[in-house]
């Protein structure tokens, strides 16, 4: 009896286990809420040396702004000049974000450092503030961007006493979405 308990166990199990092609499909459909999730993470292990998983992995969670996610892809990405180059795209934003967190809440220059361009908001966001290319008003950095894009940042102290960079973007003065960053 215990035997059969043990087959459907393992049965069941591999019934509802995330496979490889699922998340390839999620990431083909730009789900990358799911590609990002806690779920997938769990599976980064098994896929560890899948460069495929660990480069859509890594570059769904700089799509949903889990920058920190990315630190292992950022080691795992070396076989291949595109997984390298996204390595470095990864690495360049988390640094930006570590960068920029470290300047607004401990009051540190950084206005001396230049490190690539990308389109990332934080990438966009740090670009601006190391040129001081924004207007302040109280402590809200103000960043504006061609046309009618505009991003508000500043830093807020969560309950937990963590503090977050809160960045707002603005289309036509209209607030189209709001990132938290840590």
């Amino acid at each position: 009896m215990i035997k059969y308990f043990f087959a459907l166990f393992f049965l069941t199990n591999s019934l509802f286990a995330l496979s490889l092609d699922t998340i390839r499909n999620w990431y083909a459909q730009g789900a990358y809420d799911k590609v990002c999730s806690h779920e997938t993470t769990a599976l980064y292990e098994t896929y560890t040396d899948n460069e495929e998983f660990v480069n859509m992995y890594g570059h769904a969670c700089v799509e949903i702004d889990m920058i920190s996610r990315t630190v292992n892809p950022i080691n795992k990405l070396i076989k291949s000049p595109e997984t390298r180059a996204n390595a470095a795209y990864f690495a360049t934003v988390l640094y930006q974000k570590k960068l920029l967190y470290h300047a607004l809440v401990d009051n540190v220059d950084i206005s001396y450092v230049r490190l690539p361009r990308t389109p990332h908001i934080l990438s966009v966001i740090f670009d601006k503030y190391v040129t001081n290319n924004f207007t302040k008003e109280g402590n809200v950095y103000i960043f504006e961007e061609n046309n009618a894009l505009t991003h508000r940042l500043h830093v807020k102290l969560e309950n937990d006493g963590v503090y977050k960079l809160i960045v707002q973007t603005f289309n036509n003065k209209k607030l189209v979405k709001t990132r938290a960053y840590w």
